[in-house]
């Protein structure tokens, strides 16, 4: 426990009745991690003896008759870590799309904000891995001579009311589609869905197949309500 004396001098008139409360500046490094947190609670001294409050009269007198007599002890305030975790959603599923079709709903990750904190996600990295025949593994952005921009024209971010969050992206020379610039924020304690819309090109590989992922936790860049960086936990 850590004691915090208050050294200001509070004038209240006969008969007046005052509210203080207590504010607190909270570190964004506070939290314990996992299960792990800290609570805290404030506790005012007025036991016989204490040093803590000094209360005197209009002549200086000090006050010694303080009801209660006890420990007046406030509300248990809970520290935790803001948090953002990601799920594939369960659709889009598994489909046949045909080549040149625009707009077509991809795929889709379900976000998770942790009951501490909203959180803002700013830029969001999508990775393409494609099957240019489908007989082979899916592979990360080229299949023998066939790679993503050869089959994905453009890509674009919705939530779940087909609002667009970020895009039209085209695909990148290693795969990725990065839509960045964007906000859009999961309540805290709640999850949101955020989805891959695609257009696909007329000259698409008959049989060829494309698939999304988030690779690497630093591809969701995200921020606290404090405009603290949150990492989400590991993608593999």
């Amino acid at each position: 426990s850590q004691d915090i004396d208050f050294t200001d001098t509070l004038v209240m008139q006969a008969g007046q009745t005052r509210r203080f409360s207590v504010v607190a500046n909270i570190p964004s490094n506070a939290a314990g991690t996992g299960s792990e947190e800290f609570r805290v609670s404030v506790v005012i001294d007025l036991t016989p003896g204490s040093t803590v409050p000094v209360i005197e009269d209009m002549n200086g007198t000090q006050v010694t008759n303080i009801v209660p007599s006890s420990n007046i002890q406030g509300k248990v305030q809970t520290v935790t870590s803001s948090g953002l975790s990601v799920s594939l959603a369960s659709n889009p599923t598994s489909n046949t799309v045909i080549a040149g079709q625009t707009n077509y709903k991809a795929a889709g990750f379900v976000f998770t904000a942790g009951s501490a904190s909203p959180i803002t996600i700013t830029s969001l990295t999508v990775t393409t891995y494609i099957d240019s025949d489908g007989n082979v593994p899916f592979r990360k952005d080229v299949e023998g001579s066939v790679d993503s921009s050869h089959i994905i024209q453009s890509a674009t971010i919705k939530d779940a009311n087909g609002n667009v969050v970020g895009g039209p992206k085209g695909v990148a020379s290693d795969g990725t589609i990065a839509f960045t610039n964007i906000n859009f924020t999961v309540p805290a304690g709640s999850s949101s869905a955020l989805y891959v819309y695609v257009d696909i090109l007329s000259s698409a590989p008959n049989n060829s197949r494309f698939a999304f992922d988030i690779e690497n936790a630093a591809d969701v860049i995200a921020q606290d309500s404090a405009g603290t960086n949150v990492t989400l936990p590991s993608t593999s």
